[in-house]
């Protein structure tokens, strides 16, 4: 079922409306709640339209908007949430400061919070973020960093949260901005792509390439998660639009595990040293293990096995054909895409026989037998370079002359 809730109309007959329709998908048939429901729906909200709608599990949550009974127009900033299994209203309680009363504004929703992002009323626009927690209703404002990130202050934009590890993200397109104390009542239109990961609560921007859609408002957005790609229907700019955009947005979102860490983090460039990288959500997918070391020149992959949810192994890969470089490391499950995130490990050539020194007493002739001594190996790289680290293995022999 699709629920649709509230709007206006313009008609000759200018109205608010906080009526709820649904959509069967299978007959496309439109019908109403029961009409005993209807009848006595207390803790309804107002009419209203331009207001936000998420449905979490079994209710829908409504946000703000602007409107009221017959011509009245007032800024909401209240939160009503609905209850899909019995069609009950209930106006939740808040704590903490909630966003000023707004309309045009967008609600993203991740596990456990409502992100609300933009918007204006008949005093100003907006351009902060205000999160809800879910668990215990309420209220903080995000210190994020707007400005030259988020953009200009914007209403009527869209915005979408899309599942991604470690932390959600939120995407937000187009939209109205500028003053509208100007005399321009709908700003400028925009165009642009901003993306807020929701564990940092940072924007950022990242370089959008191909046909980019039109500057517009209104638009409708989606994600498909098998494509990885958001999809954008529609909008207004002067005029309505019917066109459909898709942009690849896979490699920003990444696949349904990440990494973290790796251990050991050097290694000899001949490989075959058994690694472990840690991470998360290796348990999500299913299938073949792969693990990517790459370097400015290319890159070598080799095959892994999964322990746990939080940790892979395998065996680092010879890596002579681009030399004792700085390598990032990154890992493909199942054939889905390889991580966002990287983990770094370094390469160092192995030590050359012919250009070790070795020094120390136990090198020396007269030592008494049974007795502790040691010695020490400076290791040299064939090149005659000083290694900086271990993990060489040395063979000693000792002969009796």
């Amino acid at each position: 079922l699709m629920v649709v809730f509230g709007g206006f109309s313009n008609q000759k007959n200018p109205r608010y409306f906080n009526d709820v329709w649904l959509l069967d998908s299978a007959t496309d048939k439109w019908t109403q709640p029961p009409p005993s429901t209807m009848a006595k729906w207390p803790n309804c909200p107002v009419p209203r339209g331009a207001h936000t709608v998420t449905i979490i599990e079994r209710s829908m949550f409504v946000f703000g908007g602007y409107g009221g009974t017959n011509y009245s127009r007032h800024d909401f900033n209240d939160l009503h949430k609905l209850e899909l299994d019995n069609w009950e209203w209930k106006e939740i309680e808040t704590k903490g400061e909630p966003p000023e009363p707004r309309s045009g504004h967008q609600m993203a929703s991740i596990p456990g919070s409502l992100f609300i992002c933009g918007g204006w009323n008949s005093v100003q626009q907006f351009d902060d973020v205000h999160i809800l927690d879910l668990a215990t209703f309420t209220w903080t404002k995000s210190a994020m960093a707007s400005g030259e990130a988020w953009g200009p202050k914007r209403w009527n934009h869209t915005a979408l949260g899309v599942f991604s590890v470690p932390n959600w993200k939120i995407f937000v397109f187009g939209g109205n901005s500028g003053d509208l104390n100007d005399g321009d009542p709908q700003g400028t239109f925009l165009n642009d792509m901003v993306v807020m990961e929701t564990g940092s609560q940072l924007w950022s921007r990242p370089e959008i390439v191909g046909d980019v859609p039109d500057a517009k408002a209104d638009t409708q957005m989606i994600f498909e998660p098998e494509s990885g790609n958001l999809i954008l229907f529609g909008g207004w700019s002067n005029r309505w639009h019917e066109d459909v955009y898709t942009c690849k947005v896979r490699d920003v979102v990444g696949p349904p595990y990440n990494v973290e860490a790796i251990s050991p983090r050097i290694g000899p460039i001949t490989g075959n040293t058994t690694a472990i990288i840690k991470g998360m959500g290796f348990s999500a997918v299913k299938g073949a293990v792969t693990v990517r070391y790459a370097c400015m020149k290319g890159f070598i992959e080799e095959n892994g096995d999964v322990l746990s949810d939080s940790e892979l192994q395998f065996s680092t890969p010879n890596f002579q054909k681009y030399g004792p470089v700085d390598v990032e490391c990154r890992v493909s499950i199942g054939g889905k895409p390889l991580t966002c995130a990287t983990v770094n490990y370094k390469y160092f050539n192995v030590a050359d026989h012919d250009q070790c020194i070795g020094f120390g007493p136990g090198l020396m002739n007269g030592c008494v037998a049974l007795t502790p001594v040691s010695f020490v190996i400076e290791a040299r790289d064939k090149h005659g370079t000083k290694r900086v680290c271990g993990m060489d293995e040395f063979s000693v022999r000792v002969i009796d002359k």
